[in-house]
């Protein structure tokens, strides 16, 4: 059964529901392109589907995985879901009928921590504790040339630029690294600025920045051209675990260690309104959806936060 609860944030005119189904924390998010589901990828060892105008979950939830899903994302075209596990593995479903495409795909030598399709949906992209980055084929499953190396510490998260051609990686060594798709070479030198581990990164829809949360309670905004630190952003009380740029870049979404989701204005870079609070304990895990109408935010009690933003903030 679903549990269900409703609150409404005045300040900021959102309206919060919160749905709980997993036994274990939930670590990842992702709404589909039509922005009618969202994913999630749990410690209990499952992903569920949630419908996100209803919040009731679609069919039961995908088992395969036999360590917690750590992230999950859907395919550009929303046919495909792909998850990593603590379990090293990445694997593929089929988003209508929830079921295993092949194999589970096993290359990294530790915990896969980040997954990400590409643009065009051709590759995935994934990141493990053994410091390492992985390219995918998606339609047959086997690693594109050699690893991507240069970070020292976990590689905590990754992400493919709008237009494909480069990827942002934060790790656990406190940087940020950019790398160039087709030569799997990095690109000039790693991104400094957090004084700790950095635990989540994406480029702006637009592709001219790139927003970081990190460890050291703050979110920072670079230039993704030039590598140039532009602003950090201060006021959550505890590391940040994760972001998300809104799909016209203006705004960012970000979730932390306190507990609490904080909508910024990018091009301010300023805090809008008050630290939300699902009443659901930590937040692992945040995602804007395609409208930029919601967003999600997963909390370490199981819970699916889902915020409908009013107009007035838009």
């Amino acid at each position: 059964m679903v549990n269900r609860s409703h609150h409404i944030d005045t300040y900021l005119h959102v309206v919060v529901q919160v749905l709980k189904v997993h036994t274990g924390k939930i670590l990842s998010a992702a709404f589909s392109p039509d922005d009618k589901f969202v994913v999630s990828g749990a410690a209990d060892n499952t992903i569920c589907l949630w419908n996100s105008q209803t919040g009731d979950k679609v069919g039961a939830p995908l088992q395969g995985h036999t360590n917690w899903v750590r992230s999950v994302a859907f395919s550009p075209d929303g046919k495909w879901i792909v998850s990593g596990s603590y379990d090293t593995s990445i694997c593929l479903w089929d988003a209508p009928t929830g079921r295993m495409v092949g194999s589970p795909q096993i290359e990294h030598d530790a915990k896969v921590l980040s997954v990400a399709f590409s643009p065009d949906g051709k590759r995935v992209v994934s990141s493990s504790v053994d410091n390492t980055i992985c390219l995918w084929d998606v339609h047959n499953g086997v690693q594109v040339d050699h690893r991507l190396i240069g970070h020292t510490g976990a590689v905590q998260s990754v992400a493919f630029s709008p237009d494909g051609q480069r990827l942002v990686s934060g790790s656990y060594d406190k940087t940020i690294c950019l790398w160039d798709v087709h030569t799997n070479l990095q690109l000039g030198s790693p991104l400094k600025g957090h004084s700790g581990k950095v635990f989540s990164v994406v480029f702006s829809p637009d592709g001219r920045r790139i927003v970081s949360g990190s460890e050291d309670k703050t979110l920072r905004l670079w230039d993704a051209n030039t590598g140039i630190e532009m602003s950090s952003l201060k006021g959550h009380t505890a590391g940040v675990t994760s972001v998300a740029f809104s799909p016209d870049s203006r705004w960012v979404v970000s979730g932390s260690v306190d507990a609490s989701v904080c909508l910024w204005d990018a091009r301010t870079n300023v805090q809008v309104g008050s630290p939300l609070k699902g009443r659901a304990g930590l937040v692992r895990s945040v995602a804007f959806s395609f409208s930029g109408k919601q967003f999600a935010s997963g909390t370490e009690n199981g819970s699916l936060c889902l915020w409908n933003l009013n107009s007035q903030v838009l």
